[in-house]
């Protein structure tokens, strides 16, 4: 029904592309930020959400597409359960450039594929995607009601990476969640020199960020203890202190249960939590 197309000050001619599009079908729909200027990928999804009119809403990153019959089993998944609030699928991968294989992607079914290996149950989605234990699926595989919206918010625009990833957690935490296609790939997401991810000091940046919000939802909420656990292990492994000086093997034990008393006594609740 509608293609939004965000320009987040692009570098190169993406404007004139999209607002040439736009021209030349007037589904598809142009705009930018009041200022013009970049805000990340979080504050344009952001954008395109709040500029949307329809009831459904997919995402798709600018350098990444859509298969054929992108929508066919989301629309009968949507039709035979109308309690869903979102459908996930998976998608493959399109290198190109040569790199190593992230750990994400795992062949299945002859594709190279970011999906969940198993039909997991609506109510223990949170804790096996936050784990990654039978995989993970992308936005670019991601159909949501827009009125779920109003319920699990929006993009936090704070992380520059890992905001998909966030909003996926938050979406599976309060919301039904049914699995679409997961052995094809619906989209392809592309990996190439400029990708976000492939930025290790960005990426250990905005991981810390990532689990210092869980970890502090984490102290306020009554979650499965394992989970509570592998949080802790997280927020305690990408904190700067120990990340550096945890390189040493000799100090690595004694320096984790040291800080593991620090936050026992600063954080008492956390016995009852992981014990």
């Amino acid at each position: 029904a509608e293609v939004i197309l965000v320009e987040d000050a692009s570098p190169d001619n993406a404007l004139e592309i999209a607002q040439e599009l736009a021209k030349s079908d007037e589904r598809v729909k142009v705009f930018q930020h009041p200022d013009k200027k970049n805000h990340g990928a979080g504050a344009s999804r952001n954008l395109g959400i709040e500029k949307s009119t329809c009831d459904y809403i997919a995402f798709l990153d600018a350098d990444d597409y859509y298969l054929p019959e992108r929508f066919k089993k989301t629309q009968e998944v949507f039709k035979g359960h109308p309690v869903v609030e979102g459908v996930y699928e998976a998608i493959g991968v399109h290198f190109y450039i040569e790199k190593n294989i992230d750990g994400y992607v795992k062949m299945k079914n002859g594709h190279l594929l970011t999906t969940i290996e198993e039909n997991i149950p609506s109510n223990q989605l949170f804790s096996t995607f936050f784990q990654g234990k039978k995989g993970w699926w992308s936005l670019d595989g991601f159909t949501i009601k827009r009125g779920l919206l109003m319920q699990t918010g929006l993009f936090d625009t704070q992380l520059r990476q890992a905001q998909d990833t966030d909003f996926i957690l938050r979406t599976c935490l309060t919301e039904k969640l049914y699995p679409g296609l997961l052995d094809v790939p619906v989209a392809m997401r592309g990996v190439h020199e400029a990708n976000r991810t492939f930025d290790p000091e960005s990426k250990r940046k905005y991981k810390r960020l990532y689990y210092i919000k869980w970890f502090r939802k984490m102290l306020s909420h009554n979650w499965d203890k394992q989970l509570n656990r592998y949080i802790l292990r997280m927020y305690m492994t990408t904190h700067p202190f120990i990340f550096k000086l945890s390189q040493n093997v000799l100090i690595r034990l004694p320096l984790k249960i040291l800080f593991s008393i620090y936050l026992l006594l600063r954080h008492p609740q956390l016995i009852m939590k992981i014990v």
